[in-house]
């Protein structure tokens, strides 16, 4: 099983920090205080307050106003195989219920 490498370190600004501490799945470019390293496209980053403290860990887009997508709100989790086989099987069994057969024909697992 391969783990993803963190690649660099998104050091956000004083005081903006709050929406990722309320599970905002978005970094935006103007929060950023700072890039550690030199992190390519589609690259793992983790996401740190001004104070240091461990936010997040995502993927980082230089080129989009929204600079990191977070994956994970915990420092012990790995950006794994079994990472994504879970969220998919928790994707599928979030939306088994809206799924009727016979009136159903498709729906949206994945975003």
């Amino acid at each position: 099983m391969v783990t993803e490498e963190i690649a660099g370190t998104v050091i956000l600004k004083k005081g903006r920090d709050k929406p990722l501490r309320q599970r905002h799945p978005w970094v935006f470019s103007g929060a950023i205080e700072k890039v550690e390293g030199k992190p390519a496209g589609g690259a793992l980053v983790e996401v740190r307050s001004a104070s240091s403290d461990w936010l997040a860990v995502g993927y980082f887009n230089e080129q989009s106003q929204i600079r990191v997508r977070c994956l994970s709100y915990r420092p012990d989790e790995n950006i794994d195989e079994t990472f994504w086989r879970q969220r998919l099987e928790q994707a599928i069994n979030g939306r088994a219920g809206l799924f009727q057969p016979g009136y159903n024909s498709a729906c949206r697992l994945v975003n």
